[in-house]
């Protein structure tokens, strides 16, 4: 997913985050639109709803209308596997805002604004220098009106705060 990156904040408290993250409910309404975590291999998931996998029914039922998967849907089998004796080596996680609250972040732009937008990102990516969240927009068409990446950016940081997970800007 392009666009540009808006934040970058280092998060302090990467055991706390990784809870919320792993086990609680804080991250369950965002889409993954893809996982790559390494241990001792690495795993990728490619957080696209493969359409002929499901009846339309059943996309319905459980919730898979949109184009990425709900993280709530693939959180444990991401949890399974990050657990265990040893910390990954690495991963990075990108989620996609679902569809209520970008419509919600959004609802002071007109329509054809709106629709512009494509996806509101943030990417959770662990590595040697610790725990990094970073943002970004993604528009079908170049605009200069910053709104949507100023809300988004608030609402992340909000959002972290809200968790009390202490992080710092590293622009």
């Amino acid at each position: 997913m392009g666009g540009d990156s808006l934040i970058s904040l280092h998060v302090l408290d990467v055991k706390k985050c990784m809870a919320n993250m792993l086990t609680g409910d804080e991250f369950d309404d965002f889409c993954l639109c893809e996982a790559n975590i390494v241990t001792g291999i690495s795993y990728v998931i490619d957080g696209r709803i493969v359409d002929d996998f499901y009846s339309e029914q059943e996309r319905i039922d459980e919730g898979l209308e949109q184009e990425f998967i709900p993280y709530k849907k693939v959180k444990n089998n991401c949890f399974d596997i990050i657990k265990g004796k040893r910390t990954p080596s690495g991963f990075r996680f990108i989620f996609l805002a679902g569809k209520e609250l970008q419509d919600s972040l959004l609802k002071e732009l007109d329509e054809s604004e709106r629709s512009a937008i494509s996806n509101l990102t943030m990417n959770v990516i662990f590595g040697k220098s610790g725990l990094s969240i970073t943002t970004s927009v993604t528009k079908n068409i170049f605009s200069m009106n910053k709104y949507a990446e100023e809300m988004w950016d608030k609402w992340v940081m909000d959002f972290f705060a809200d968790m009390n997970i202490a992080s710092e800007n590293m622009l």
